[in-house]
């Protein structure tokens, strides 16, 4: 499979293991203009080597920080990424919010 390398492809929760492991994924498959959707992208700086190594594969990758939960923020941060980079072609949602109930004790992931 071959994707394209003129068009955009947005991965929502792109900057968690899953995330990245997408992103790489797309990368090796001939996409090269990637943005990634997540709360921390403006504050995570674990972010830099990730996006460095993508760089170095050819990909442009524009990380973005956007709660998806949150419509118009949402709607914002696609209109931020149209105004930059070529049109969207696909969409990978990959966010998720772990949470261990009370009545476990440990819950191993």
């Amino acid at each position: 499979m071959q994707l394209r390398k003129d068009a955009t492809y947005l991965i929502v929760g792109g900057l968690g293991g899953i995330g990245r492991s997408i992103c790489h994924w797309m990368a090796s498959h001939g996409a090269r203009n990637i943005v990634v959707l997540s709360r921390s992208a403006n504050s995570n700086t674990n972010s830099y080597s990730f996006i460095n190594e993508l760089s170095a594969m050819g990909v442009k990758v524009m990380p973005v920080g956007c709660d998806v939960s949150d419509a118009e923020a949402l709607n914002v941060a696609v209109k931020k990424c149209q105004e930059v980079m070529p049109p969207i072609r696909g969409i990978i949602q990959g966010a998720m919010v772990l949470q261990v109930s009370k009545s476990q004790e440990a819950c191993y992931y």
